[in-house]
């Protein structure tokens, strides 16, 4: 039978360490486990995400974890104004611990124009970035353009693998691979049905 007490994250009688306190420590750090826990968090109704933040600001800080870092990513997809305030409050309070970028700006380039692909990587915070990854040929336009909204700065090995074996990728400044990307899309623009999937792509040039 129901007894009428909230149960789940932010329920007020829950013991505060346990597997949602090690979900919150996980996502400070590991990009797969923020972006479940964001997916998860977007699904539910705007009254149960103001607790989760109530919940993730409390039991963060009982794991010895940077709960700021886990709200930055809950905010990222949160689209109502008085529970993303909240948010923003809550990482105020918290003075925005751990949310300094750690990461560095990096752009890998293979080719040119013509024939080539690119990897961009721009931080977000902590040791979080964001990346885009893009490809492009004379007989096909664009063949690849995806876009990860949240990535940690270590794993981009797995995202440069997703690029043509053949592309001789090397690092250079962002500007440099910026205008190169740029020329390449407008190059190929009627034949780049690939880059309407990655908008986000567009965004970080």
């Amino acid at each position: 039978m129901h007894d009428g007490t909230t149960r789940g994250p932010a329920s007020a009688d829950r013991p505060r360490l346990g597997p949602f306190a090690a979900l919150v420590g996980a996502a400070c750090t590991d990009a797969g486990a923020a972006r479940g826990l964001a997916e998860a968090y977007a699904a539910l109704p705007a009254l149960a995400r103001r607790q989760l933040v109530a919940a993730i600001v409390t039991d963060g800080q009982a794991e010895a974890a940077t709960p700021a870092v886990v709200l930055a990513t809950l905010l990222g997809v949160e689209d109502n104004p008085l529970v993303a305030k909240a948010i923003l409050e809550a990482i105020a309070t918290l003075a925005g611990k751990g949310l300094v970028p750690a990461a560095p700006e990096r752009a890998m380039l293979g080719g040119d124009e013509h024939r080539g692909a690119a990897l961009l990587a721009r931080p977000l915070f902590a040791n979080f970035v964001e990346v885009a990854t893009v490809s492009w040929e004379p007989e096909g336009g664009v063949t690849r353009a995806a876009f990860e909204s949240i990535a940690h700065h270590r794993d981009l090995g797995p995202l440069l693998a997703t690029l043509p074996d053949d592309s001789n990728m090397q690092e250079v400044p962002w500007d440099s691979a910026v205008q190169v990307v740029v020329a390449a899309l407008w190059r190929y623009r009627r034949r780049a049905s690939a880059v309407a999937s990655a908008a986000g792509l567009l965004t970080m040039i």
